[in-house]
């Protein structure tokens, strides 16, 4: 899943195969040549954020505390965990508002930034 913002920053969550749940952070750019147009990561460094399976359910009930959720105790299928993120992180607009959410509800998580090469 997608969230971009009007600032040319895009926020991408995804639940791994692991079951862990990784927001990725980038920079849009717009590149023109003759031939096209087209919008892509306008920087080759992208950040992420990892919650592990371990500390993904306190993050989940950390939300479903937050939410005005009606199933309280659904968040077990893919689709619902991801509604869920959308729902609370739609708004923010920087990369370290989530690590201050999860900061300040002591949810443990790992960060790495790499360089992602295009062809």
């Amino acid at each position: 899943m997608e969230i971009c913002k009007r600032n040319g920053f895009c926020i991408s969550v995804s639940v791994l195969s692991d079951d862990a749940i990784e927001f990725s952070y980038y920079r849009l750019g717009q590149n023109v040549s003759e031939e096209a147009f087209y919008t892509s990561a306008a920087s080759k460094y992208e950040s992420s954020i990892t919650i592990n399976k371990e500390n993904r359910e306190a993050f989940l009930a950390t939300l479903v505390e937050q939410s005005d959720y009606l199933n309280k105790n659904k968040f077990q299928d893919r689709e619902e965990i991801l509604n869920m993120i959308r729902l609370r992180f739609d708004l923010v607009e920087t990369f370290d508002e989530i690590k201050q959410f999860l900061d300040e509800h002591n949810i443990h998580y790992e960060t790495k930034q790499w360089v992602e090469f295009y062809d």
